[in-house]
């Protein structure tokens, strides 16, 4: 039974490393998800997305993804044991990035096995595009990781301070919202878009 879908249209998030070209197969382009309370029974074997340390027979985050040429897989994320998750897909890129539990996945929407992760030491805490949708930006507590519409990292950045939120990205600004100390007073930095220094 799913607990929560979306549909999307063309201007969706998500992806880091894997591979310098977009995927050729664009009717694979991933147009809908949904969140699952649990493994389906039957179906296809799903895809089982980990840090390097499988467990296939353990349900973690699990989410059936609908592409444009209405065939379906399902997914089942590693989580981590705190943070949030979350589905973003970026279309342009023909992407799909998953936050299971703080876990980061960035997944090639023409071939689900192709797919890379930011590691256990990340806890992705938000997410946000720029204007045009061509970059895409991952924070956890201490940094900041930006990448291009061909899923490259252009840039990352560790303000020295702890980030608690993407208040904005606009006009070749990214606005994040950091505090000195967990509790501490909160303000918020200004970095360019394009290399991540700060203004």
């Amino acid at each position: 039974m799913a607990r929560r879908t979306q549909a999307q249209d063309d201007g969706g998030p998500g992806r880091l490393v894997f591979s310098d070209l977009m995927s050729a197969d664009t009717t694979r382009r991933i147009v809908r998800w949904e969140v699952l309370s649990g493994l389906p029974g039957d179906g296809p074997i799903p895809f089982h997305f980990h840090l390097g340390h499988p467990t296939p027979w353990a349900e973690g985050f699990v989410v059936r993804f609908s592409n444009h040429d209405g065939t379906k897989w399902v997914g089942n994320f590693q989580g981590g044991y705190l943070g949030h998750s979350d589905v973003v897909l970026w279309p342009g890129a023909n992407a799909v990035a998953v936050i299971a539990g703080g876990y980061c996945y960035f997944i090639d929407a023409g071939n689900p096995a192709s797919y890379s992760t930011l590691g256990s030491q990340c806890q992705v805490s938000d997410t946000s595009f720029d204007e045009q949708r061509q970059m895409f930006f991952v924070t956890d507590s201490y940094w900041i990781y930006a990448y291009d519409v061909r899923r490259r990292p252009i840039w990352k950045n560790g303000p020295g301070e702890d980030i608690t939120k993407i208040v904005s990205c606009r006009g070749g600004v990214l606005t994040v919202e950091v505090e000195e100390e967990t509790g501490g007073a909160k303000k918020t930095l200004r970095l360019s878009t394009q290399d991540g220094t700060t203004l």
